[in-house]
Parts: C-alpha cells; structure tokens; sequence
C-alpha cells in the first residue's frame, strides 16, 4: 500500500479528485496529478462557496496583498469539507503576524499520480470500485 492510499482522512472532490493529510503534508490529487503541499506552506485553510462545499487552501507569501487560494476542491458534502478542513488548520504552525512567510508555491512539489486501475476512483483500491464514495473505513 502506497503513502497515498494509507492515509486516514480523505476528502473526495469532483471529476475523481481528491485530498489527504499525512505526515504534515496535504496531498492534492486531480487529473493524473499529485501535489504534495507541507504545512509550512499554507497559510489558511477557509470553506467556502454558498453551500460551504469548497475547501480553499491559501499559501504562504511575503506579497503584503491579500493572497488569493493557491488550490481548491469541490466535494458534494458540506460537513465532510467542514470535518477535514479542521485537520489541517489544527496543524498550521503559530505564527506571528510579522514573521517572514516562505513562498509556499515554491515548497508544492507535483508529480503524477500513480495510474488508477480500471475505473477506479481518486484514492480507492480497485476491489472498492462499486461503492460510489470510498470511506476512510473502507481503506484499511
């Protein structure tokens, strides 16, 4: 089992994207790409959207403007964005409001996600393929 399938919490998105968080990385997975995201590159993590359905992950930057999201996903439950959006903000790091931020588009790393097999979904092992949404539970 690959780093990516082991992970805990997964929120599922649309069009078979997902996001994890492992080991003080949010990894981001949408169209045959992964990025890996450390935590000391986001700033906030906010939920958004009328519905509250948008996860919204803003990176850090020495920019004084406000930052606009570095990466979002859309998921279809609002209280699943609420539940995961909670992991990360409770891994950010203090900061100082005068601290120096690093670039934090400059600490994501992409590289392609592993191939999925036969209509498999973003995260879920072949075996699961029937079940529409892939459970945490499900993985393990």
């Amino acid at each position: 089992m690959t780093e990516i399938d082991s992970s805990p919490l997964v929120l599922h998105g649309r069009r078979r994207s997902a996001a994890r968080l492992r080991s003080g990385v949010l990894l981001r997975e949408q169209g045959g790409v992964r990025r890996r995201i450390p935590v000391a590159a986001i700033e906030r993590v906010e939920v958004r959207g009328r519905t509250g359905r948008e996860l919204a992950v803003f990176l850090t930057s020495n920019d004084p403007r406000p930052a606009a999201p570095g990466r979002s996903l859309v998921s279809r439950s609002a209280p699943a964005v609420r539940e995961f959006a909670e992991a990360p903000r409770r891994a950010l790091p203090v900061r100082d409001a005068a601290e120096p931020r690093p670039d934090g588009a400059s600490l994501v790393s992409v590289e392609p996600s592993r191939p999925r097999q036969g209509g498999e979904r973003a995260g879920c092992p072949a075996r699961l393929t029937a079940i529409r949404e892939c459970s945490p539970a499900a993985l393990r």
